[in-house]
């Protein structure tokens, strides 16, 4: 992402780039772009991204960026405003974004619950890098959430602050690229 984002020849100003990464809109297959930042050492570039794509969606009628296609960007809206996806269909990962919330629950098919935290929305929406993980109250050094540690229910708790922790997001266990049959 960062190749396109430094041609000279593709990108001439912030509209361009802002083009081309918000492509998602319009060809629903760039959806999971943000996310493949998660794959890199700049991982901390998903958060930015993402938030810089979610601030585009309003409560006003023009709010909705483009055709939703069977819901299929409400509910690209819906799981990066909980700070989830699962970039790669069928894989059982879901990458952690930015959670929008100070807290979100989501009650499981077996009445069980799974909440999502984020200690830093609270103070400020300029808290939009990853500085620590919660799972469980114990701390979590994935870059993702398995799909069986949602649906077990329990907490998972994002703190975040104003700049980029390098240094916690680079020890942090990185996705992987496969998928589960």
């Amino acid at each position: 992402m960062d190749t396109v984002r430094n041609n000279t020849e593709l990108v001439k100003t912030e509209e361009d780039l802002e083009a081309l990464f918000n492509n998602h809109t319009q060809t629903k297959a760039f959806n999971h772009l943000p996310y493949l930042y998660s794959f890199t050492k700049s991982q901390y570039k998903t958060q930015l991204t993402v938030n810089n794509l979610l601030k585009r969606y309003t409560t006003e009628p023009t709010g909705l960026i483009s055709s939703d296609n069977q819901g299929q960007l409400s509910a690209w809206y819906v799981l990066n405003s909980l700070g989830i996806y699962n970039v790669i269909p069928g894989s059982q990962q879901y990458i952690i974004g930015l959670p929008q919330f100070d807290k979100a629950v989501i009650t499981l098919s077996n009445n069980k619950k799974f909440t999502i935290l984020n200690s830093g929305a609270s103070i400020t929406r300029s808290n939009i890098y990853i500085q620590g993980l919660n799972l469980d109250k114990s701390g979590y050094t994935k870059l993702y959430l398995n799909y069986a540690d949602i649906a077990k229910g329990g907490e998972f708790e994002v703190f975040t602050g104003t700049m980029p922790n390098k240094l916690f997001m680079q020890d942090l266990e990185k996705p992987t690229l496969k998928v589960v049959e």
